[in-house]
């Protein structure tokens, strides 16, 4: 083929902001779209032309996505490239308005959605008339595939609009990839790293980079979307540490902060790679997520050595009969030994909790806000519980009427889109603002992260964080109109 006729691709991340009255408004920066990378760079060692644009960082200075989407078009000269959109819940509407502009500008092209919100709810995402094609689950074969012109009825884990007017055909799912070091590097040099930060409270040195090294989750909590599934695939230690090589070297990076599901799963993957770090005398800080029957004092002693300084544990309740409902139970683990060793090591502690869970009360709601405080993590993260599409959680309270929206805007984890018999949704937003006001305005909290601090940096992101909170406790509603059954 000649190379002019090669197909080429353009995957692009939608502009997205979070609501007025979110934590995340006051505490977020950019997250790297890891995904497209991943994809981009799949492609593109395929023979084919990928280009990645994060629409956040393109789209900015009075400059609109139309624009640059023209732009880009008159000065590459491909007039119908296939083109990939993420579609997460909380902004599918972006999605399906960037789809819109795409159709606009290339009216001939191939429009494909692909991320949590598209696997889950393929036939919602395929009712959007400016997208054609819908990829779940892991991407690369199935975009692979696509691009080569193979039938669409042939595609493992694709849906699409069938030609003969029969209406959206979802095929099977694909396999998942077992070998993930089989897998290109993400493209990083297509990301203006130097654009992204993390969440306030998760970094001490920049410039910082997030890194995915695994895939899937075997846990059953019921607010869990597994996008992955549960089986759980691995890159290897090697392998990890050639990207991180790759990202200190080329961009500079200090900090790396681990987004697996699970990042502790396999204990001996993990210490492999800490000896491996330590080996390479790396100066780099990271973090990473655990859960609470995943850790213990000799993978936290290789942890600390290898340059970790937090980590996050999801607690999600302290009443026993609320975590087997949400089927988070960890049976005889006690949080408080968790955060004692994980201190023990030097290492900060990173709690989430969630509130609205079906049987919670206002009992249950007080006793987590008093485990919390004595428990003193040194960050706190509060979500409402809310069951997105693909979790146990959604599939429930659809059969038993009890989600009062379908906005999916609504669904960012700071109001109640699903009714409980014990709490209101005006109760469940009150306490989900008190958990945050009365861990985070003690004064012992205060001055335990003033006589922590070791850098200016450090003492700037404690003040950012501070006034980020009262900035949050103001635009805080008074009155929340309570929803109905949707």
């Amino acid at each position: 083929m000649n190379p002019a006729e090669v197909p080429a691709c353009v995957l692009l991340n939608p502009l997205y902001a979070y609501a007025d009255g979110s934590i995340y408004k006051e505490v977020s920066n950019l997250d790297p779209p890891l995904g497209l990378a991943a994809l981009s760079a799949y492609v593109t060692s395929k023979g084919y032309s990928c280009f990645l644009y994060d629409l956040n960082v393109e789209a900015h200075h009075g400059r609109s996505v139309a624009e640059f989407l023209k732009e880009w078009k008159q000065n590459t000269g491909i007039p119908q490239p296939f083109i990939g959109i993420t579609c997460v819940t909380t902004f599918a509407y972006s999605t399906y308005s960037l789809a819109q502009t795409v159709k606009e500008i290339f009216p001939e092209s191939v429009v494909i959605a692909g991320g949590p919100h598209a696997t889950f709810m393929p036939r919602e995402v395929l009712s959007c008339p400016f997208i054609d094609l819908v990829v779940m689950g892991e991407g690369e074969l199935t975009l692979e595939e696509i691009m080569k012109g193979i039938p669409y009825s042939e595609i493992q884990g694709l849906a699409f609009k069938a030609g003969d007017g029969s209406g959206i055909q979802i095929n099977p799912a694909r396999p998942r990839i077992k070998d993930l070091d089989s897998l290109p590097i993400p493209a990083y040099h297509q990301l203006q790293l130097s654009a992204y930060q993390p969440v306030l409270g998760s970094y001490k040195r920049l410039p910082a980079a997030n890194m995915v090294t695994s895939r899937g989750c075997p846990g059953r909590c019921t607010f869990c979307c597994r996008t992955f599934g549960n089986q759980v695939t691995y890159n290897s230690p090697a392998r990890i540490l050639q990207e991180i090589e790759g990202l200190i070297t080329t961009y500079g990076i200090r900090q790396i902060n681990f987004y697996d599901d699970t990042f502790t799963l396999n204990k001996s993957r993990v210490i492999e790679l800490c000896q491996g770090m330590i080996a390479k005398d790396l100066d780099l800080d990271w973090t990473c997520f655990a859960r609470l029957d995943r850790i213990d004092e000799e993978v936290l002693h290789w942890m600390k050595k290898a340059g970790c300084y937090q980590v996050m544990y999801g607690v999600e309740n302290f009443d026993p009969a609320i975590l087997s409902t949400i089927k988070k139970a960890y049976g005889t683990i006690d949080v408080k030994k968790i955060v004692r060793i994980t201190r023990e090591a030097g290492i900060r502690c990173r709690l989430s909790i969630l509130i609205g869970n079906p049987g919670e009360t206002k009992e249950t709601v007080l006793n987590n806000i008093r485990q919390m405080n004595r428990l003193n993590p040194d960050i706190l993260v509060v979500n409402i519980t809310t069951p997105f599409p693909g979790t146990e959680m959604y599939d429930w309270a659809l059969k038993e009427n009890r989600l009062l929206t379908t906005d999916w805007k609504e669904y960012d984890g700071k109001q109640a889109v699903m009714r409980i018999d014990t709490l209101s949704t005006q109760e469940i937003y009150t306490y989900y603002h008190k958990m945050y006001a009365r861990f985070y305005l003690r004064p012992v909290y205060v001055f335990t992260q003033l006589a922590r601090i070791r850098s200016w940096l450090e003492l700037r992101v404690l003040f950012h964080g501070f006034f980020s909170l009262l900035r949050f406790s103001k635009k805080r509603k008074q009155g929340l109109p309570e929803k109905t059954a949707a």
